[in-house]
């Protein structure tokens, strides 16, 4: 599965200096794998670039706008004229963070590894001592990014120390704590890997990618429901990924998980409840099986709970007699308001 940055944010940069030309601090890709294509073909991209190099001509020596021009040259796709123009930044000014990032970033679309860790370690060392050093987002940019490349390296140690120094600059990143995740599972260190995955969801519940690597940490563990929960999520947030789908399967079958509630209901009602509620999750428009969860709920005594579930359940089947007179009989033993 890809990563959450992966995302078209050069054309949302490309909007954003169309908007507003002059003043604009464009970071032109927080995601590294773009849609060129989609990037090369962009109108905007290409007004921007002819804005851009009509205010470099009139001002020559503005390194901030010759990085500028030179995003908006990565933006359509045109890398080589993006660092030359770069460089000729870096020429003016050679303490410009700004100015590495963008080469290390259009180093790592050219699949040039080397040369953008070179970058962004320089990226690193010119806002080191700077007194935003904990705010910079180009600073923790190149730290995600250069933790990234350690991960791909299975470097974990050193990925660790990469994501760790950039969350301390952005603490919300949800997909920098699912990377740390990774890092932590490559240490072997299962219960880090859990952690960090969970404040990725903390942040961002509905990424998927986290609850399918959180589905895949539980199901080690064997923590099969905790498991079904964040495999569900990852499969209704992205229906068309083949991965939670392939996981799910890793469950076992709804009919199993029903074979276990029938033998636990009589005997542990609160083991029964946990594997309908894997059932649930692995087959969610049973409608019987949503029946049979309420009468699970009804046996430990959690009458409205299961009055939802039931409801739940017709909703699932409008015709379910099951549903029906469960429904009927729990509204009617529901204690009467008083005026």
């Amino acid at each position: 599965m890809t990563s959450q940055r992966l995302t078209t944010i050069l054309r949302v940069a490309v909007a954003t200096l169309a908007a507003a030309v002059i003043g604009v601090v464009a970071v032109f890709a927080y995601n590294i794998y773009l849609d060129r294509q989609a990037a090369i073909q962009s109108t905007p991209a290409l007004r921007v670039v002819a804005a851009y190099e009509k205010i470099v001509r009139a001002q020559p020596n503005n390194a901030p706008n010759r990085v500028r021009l030179g995003e908006a040259y990565a933006a359509a796709g045109q890398y080589q004229k993006a660092i030359e123009q770069l460089n000729a930044a870096i020429k003016i000014d050679e303490k410009h963070p700004g100015a590495y990032l963008d080469l290390g970033l259009v180093a790592m679309i050219n699949n040039e590894k080397t040369e953008a860790i070179k970058y962004f370690k320089q990226v690193v060392t010119l806002t080191d001592a700077a007194a935003t050093r904990n705010t910079d987002a180009k600073r923790e940019l190149a730290l995600y990014n250069l933790g990234k490349m350690a991960l791909d390296d299975k470097d974990y140690e050193q990925s660790v120390g990469y994501f760790k120094e950039a969350l301390r600059i952005r603490r919300d990143a949800s997909d920098t704590y699912l990377l740390l995740a990774r890092a932590f599972d490559g240490l072997g260190d299962s219960a880090s890997a859990i952690k960090n995955v969970e404040y990725s969801l903390a942040f961002d519940p509905n990424f998927s990618q986290a609850n399918y690597q959180a589905g895949e940490y539980y199901l080690r563990e064997k923590n099969y429901l905790k498991a079904s929960e964040h495999i569900r999520k990852a499969i209704d947030v992205a229906p068309e990924a083949p991965e939670p789908q392939e996981l799910l399967k890793k469950l076992g079958t709804a009919e199993a998980w029903v074979a276990k509630v029938n033998d636990q209901r009589g005997t542990d009602p609160a083991e029964a409840l946990t594997s309908v509620k894997i059932a649930r999750r692995i087959d969610p428009e049973s409608a019987a099986i949503a029946v049979l969860h309420g009468q699970v709920l009804e046996r430990l005594g959690k009458q409205e709970e299961a009055l939802v579930t039931y409801k739940e359940a017709l909703k699932l089947d409008t015709s379910n007699a099951k549903a029906k007179a469960a429904i009927k009989r729990l509204e009617a033993e529901k204690p009467k308001k008083t005026e």
